[in-house]
């Protein structure tokens, strides 16, 4: 409900999340939230930010003009207050910055009530490979991540 703004977000899901738990208390259910949020990460800040910025320099208007047409008509709240800029990027909360940053991002999410996060890429196997390479070490660090024989 917060929109792209990843601060936004840490102030306004709470309160959203408490009403959601409380729904889900109401018909004795157990529930988990998740968060969709868009990854960008690099080495620096400003190389993280100038990727941002290429992809809504580079934007296919016309995909944009469905998407955001596809979206507006509905009742999802997760993408209130979000400009076509916004859309243009993807995901519900945008994540840019270094290793350190995203990681301080996912302790934010998860102090704000979120439970696991699903996360998005742009060029996703490259994104992939860095992310794993050099977010889940700080994420295992941070007691965000456990080891498991499941994979």
């Amino acid at each position: 409900p917060g929109g792209a703004d990843p601060g936004d977000a840490c102030r306004t899901l709470p309160a959203h999340i408490k009403k959601i738990r409380q729904a889900a208390r109401a018909k004795k259910r157990g529930i988990k939230i998740m968060i969709n949020p868009h990854v960008i990460c690099r080495d620096t800040e400003k190389a993280a930010r100038a990727q941002y910025q290429r992809i809504l320099e580079q934007r296919d208007e016309a995909a944009l003009g469905n998407f955001v047409a596809a979206f507006q008509g509905g009742d999802q709240t997760s993408w209130r207050g979000h400009t076509p800029e916004n859309w243009a990027v993807g995901g519900n909360v945008h994540l840019v910055g270094t290793p350190e940053q995203i990681v301080e991002w996912f302790i934010k999410l998860k102090r704000a009530g979120c439970d696991g996060m699903q996360i998005n890429f742009f060029d996703f196997l490259p994104d992939l490979s860095f992310f794993g390479k050099r977010v889940m070490p700080l994420l295992h660090q941070a007691g965000l991540r456990i080891e498991t024989d499941a994979l």
